[in-house]
C-alpha cells in the first residue's frame, strides 16, 4: 500500500473522539515519505546552511536515503545536535537559531507529515493562526479590525524565549493524547533530547609568530549542551511540536472566556442622548405644524443646530456593568486579549491567569512587550497598528438638504482601521533602501546588477508588501511613505548605476519604469496605496490536497528524486544531487544539464562526483570573480 493511501485511512479515523494511532513508526520504512519531504526542504533558500556536519542539500543521494530506512528499521537512528547561531531582531537583540543536519531535516519532514495527518488543520484552535496549513495573518487583521469596536481594554502579550523554555514532557504528553505508538513518541523524545551545539573559532597555532600582514588560521571547534528544555528554533519540526505544547494555553483561554463572557450587549445607550433627540425631535415637529414666522424659523433652526453639536460631543457608548466580553487571538508566541469591563479584573483575574497557565508550559511572560492599554490608543499586533476612527475627526458627516435648506450632523459608528507598523520603515532603513527619517536613498549594493535584474530585486519587495499589507484600509499613511521610498530609491539605484541624476533619469524611464516588456514587467509602487482585497473566505481541505499530491504520478516523476544516471558524462555510479541558485542563469550556458534544469523549472539535476566536483568549482570561482570587480569598482 502506498504512503498516499495510508494517510487517506487515517485521515478517516481523525474525528473520533479519543481514537489513539498505532504503528505509526513502521510508516519511516517508505522511500516516498523521505521524497516528499526533500522536496519541501530543496525548494527552500536554508537548504544550502549546513549543520555541524558541513553538508548542504547537494549531499543528498540514494546512499543517505538508504541509510536513514535502514537505521529506522533497526531502531537506531541517532540524532545530530542542532548548530546553534544567532540572527539579529528588530529591536537589537540577537535570536539563537538551531540549525539540524540536512539528514535530520529530511528525517524532521518526514514525521511531520504523519503528524500534519493526525492535527489536521480543521482540528486546530479556532483563534490560533502561527504554523497552521490555511491560516495567515491577514485573516486575523480582518478579525480584530471587526472586534476593536465592542472592546475597550487591549492586552499585548509575547512570551520570552518561548521556544527555548517549553517544557519537553508538556510536548510529549499532547503528542501521546493521540499517539499510543511508543517507538514513533521515541524517536521524538531523543529529538528534543539531541541538544545544540555552539561553534567556536580558536586560532591555530597560537604560539607560532606571525609578521604584521601575516594570514591568521582558524580552527572551528563546538561545544555541547544538551538543555531539559527547549525545542530548537530553526529545524523544521520545531513550530509543530511548539504548537502542541500551546495547545494547554489555548484550552485555558477558552476556559476563561467561557467563564468572562455573559450578558447581551457590552455597551448601551447613553441616557442624555436620547433626551437631546427628543428635545431635537419635538423642535422639528413644533416648526411643520406651527405657523411660525421667518425668524421664529431661524430661532428655531439655530437651536436644532446647537442640540446637535451638542448631540456629536457626547460618547454614545456607555459600558454595560451587567455584561462582560473576552476575545482571544495567538499567532505563534505572540498573542492578543480584548476584553470590555472593568480593568481592575484584569490584574486581579486574568493575569493572574494567564501568568500561571504559562508557568505549567514552562514559558514565562516577557514583561516589556506584555502591555495593558485602552482601544482609544491602538496596539500593534504582527506588523499591523490596529486604531478606532475618531469620531471628531472621521466620523462626523455634513449632510445639507436642498427642500429645508437647513444642515444637518449625521454620527458615524466607530469603525476599526488597520494600518502598516511604522517599523517597516526602519525595516527599509536596515535593509538600505532611505535613511532614518524615511528619505529614500540609492540601493547601492544593486548598482552593479543590470536593469532589468534590478526592476526584478524591487517588484520582489513591492510583490511581497502588497500581498502581506492588502488588509490595510486605503489612506494609509505608512503605506503611502513606503510607496514613496521604493519608487525614489529605483530611480536613484538607476542614476548611480548609470552615473547620471535623477531628474534624466525619470525623464528617460518614466515614473514607473519598464526596460523590457518581454523580459520583467514593473510593478508601480503606487498599487500599494489603497490597495484593499477582499478575503475570499474558502474552506479548504489541505489534508487531501497533498495527499493528492503523493498521488500524482507526475509529480513522482518531476521531483528531484536521484536519477538513475548523470545528466552530463551519463556515469550510472557515484551520483549526487547539484542545485543551482537561480533558475535564469541556467538558460545563458550550453550545457546540456543545464538546458535540462531549465526545461525541467527545477533547482536541482542528478551528476556524478566528479561533474558535480567540476560543477561547484566552477561556481566558487565566478562567485570570486564578480567580488573583485564589484571591489574593484
Amino acid at each position: 500500500m502506498k504512503i498516499a493511501d495510508k494517510l487517506q485511512i487515517m485521515k478517516t479515523k481523525v474525528n473520533k473522539d479519543g481514537y489513539k494511532f498505532k504503528d505509526l513508526y513502521r510508516l519511516m520504512y517508505d522511500e516516498d515519505l523521505y521524497v516528499f519531504a526533500y522536496e519541501r526542504i530543496a525548494s527552500n533558500k536554508g537548504s544550502q546552511t549546513s549543520g555541524v556536519d558541513d553538508q548542504t542539500i547537494n549531499c543528498w543521494d540514494n546512499n543517505m536515503l538508504k541509510g536513514i530506512i535502514s537505521s529506522m528499521k533497526e531502531n537506531q537512528y541517532k540524532w545530530k545536535p542542532a548548530k546553534r547561531i544567532e540572527i539579529p531582531k528588530p529591536n537589537g537583540k540577537m535570536r539563537p537559531i538551531g540549525i539540524p543536519t540536512i539528514r535530520d531535516r529530511i528525517t524532521e519532514g518526514a514525521i511531520l507529515v504523519i503528524l500534519e495527518a493526525i492535527w489536521a488543520p480543521e482540528l486546530e484552535n479556532p483563534r490560533s493562526f502561527g504554523f497552521i496549513k490555511g491560516r495567515c495573518t491577514s485573516e486575523v487583521a480582518d478579525i480584530l479590525r471587526n472586534k476593536i469596536e465592542g472592546a475597550k481594554w487591549i492586552i499585548e502579550g509575547d512570551f520570552t524565549g518561548a521556544f527555548d523554555n517549553v517544557r519537553h514532557g508538556s510536548v510529549m504528553k499532547e503528542l501521546s493524547s493521540r499517539i499510543s505508538d511508543k517507538r514513533f513518541l521515541d524517536l521524538i523524545k531523543r529529538r528534543l533530547m539531541a541538544g545544540y551545539m555552539v561553534e567556536h573559532k580558536t586560532l591555530k597555532n597560537p604560539t607560532k609568530k606571525r609578521s604584521k600582514w601575516g594570514k591568521k588560521e582558524y580552527v572551528k571547534t563546538y561545544t555541547l549542551h544538551k538543555p531539559s528544555i527547549g525545542t530548537p528554533q530553526g529545524g523544521i519540526l520545531s513550530p509543530f511540536l511548539f504548537n502542541r505544547a500551546l495547545d494547554h494555553f489555548d484550552r485555558c483561554m477558552d476556559e476563561l472566556q467561557t467563564e468572562l463572557n455573559y450578558g447581551n450587549q457590552a455597551f448601551k445607550t447613553h441616557k442624555s442622548i436620547n433626551k437631546l433627540r427628543y428635545r431635537i425631535r419635538r423642535i422639528s415637529d413644533d416648526m411643520n405644524k406651527g405657523n411660525y414666522t421667518p425668524d421664529e424659523r431661524k430661532a428655531k433652526i439655530h437651536e436644532i443646530s446647537i442640540l446637535q453639536e451638542e448631540l456629536l460631543n457626547i460618547d454614545p457608548r456607555i459600558e454595560n456593568p451587567h455584561s462582560r466580553r473576552f476575545e482571544w487571538y495567538r499567532y505563534a508566541d505572540d498573542w492578543v486579549v480584548l476584553y470590555t469591563g472593568p480593568k481592575s479584573e484584569i490584574d486581579a483575574r486574568i493575569m493572574k491567569k494567564i501568568v500561571a497557565t504559562a508557568k505549567d508550559i514552562g514559558i514565562s511572560l516577557n514583561e516589556e512587550k506584555t502591555k495593558i492599554t485602552s482601544v482609544n490608543e491602538g496596539f500593534c499586533f504582527l506588523g499591523y497598528k490596529f486604531i478606532l476612527v475618531d469620531n471628531k475627526r472621521y466620523g462626523i458627516r455634513k449632510c445639507y438638504s436642498k427642500t429645508k435648506k437647513t444642515t444637518n450632523y449625521q454620527r458615524r459608528i466607530r469603525k476599526g482601521f488597520v494600518d502598516a507598523d511604522d517599523r517597516i520603515i526602519k525595516r527599509l532603513k536596515d535593509k538600505g533602501f532611505c535613511d532614518s527619517k524615511g528619505f529614500p536613498l540609492c540601493k547601492t549594493a544593486w548598482i552593479t546588477m543590470s536593469d532589468e535584474r534590478i526592476i526584478q530585486k524591487f517588484n520582489e519587495i513591492i510583490r511581497g508588501l502588497k500581498n502581506y499589507y492588502q488588509v490595510c484600509d486605503r489612506s494609509s499613511k505608512v503605506i503611502g511613505r513606503v510607496a514613496y521610498i521604493l519608487e525614489y530609491s529605483l530611480l536613484k539605484t538607476f542614476a548611480g548605476r548609470h552615473n547620471s541624476s535623477l531628474s534624466k533619469m525619470r525623464s528617460k524611464y518614466g515614473r514607473f519604469p519598464v526596460i523590457n516588456k518581454s523580459i520583467t514587467q514593473r510593478i508601480v509602487p503606487n498599487d500599494l496605496l489603497g490597495w484593499k482585497w477582499k478575503l475570499q473566505r474558502v474552506t479548504r481541505d489541505i489534508h487531501q490536497e497533498w495527499i493528492d499530491i503523493l498521488n500524482t504520478t507526475n509529480y513522482i516523476q518531476l521531483s528531484d528524486v536521484p536519477d538513475s544516471h548523470c545528466a552530463d558524462c551519463d556515469s550510472p555510479s557515484n551520483l549526487q544531487q547539484h542545485h543551482i541558485n537561480s533558475l535564469g542563469s541556467a538558460g545563458k550556458t550550453m550545457k546540456p544539464w543545464e538546458y535540462l534544469t531549465a526545461a525541467n523549472k527545477r533547482k536541482t539535476v542528478t551528476l556524478c562526483i566528479k561533474c558535480h566536483n567540476i560543477r561547484t568549482r566552477q561556481q566558487n570561482k565566478a562567485k570570486d570573480e564578480r567580488r573583485t570587480t564589484k571591489v574593484n569598482s
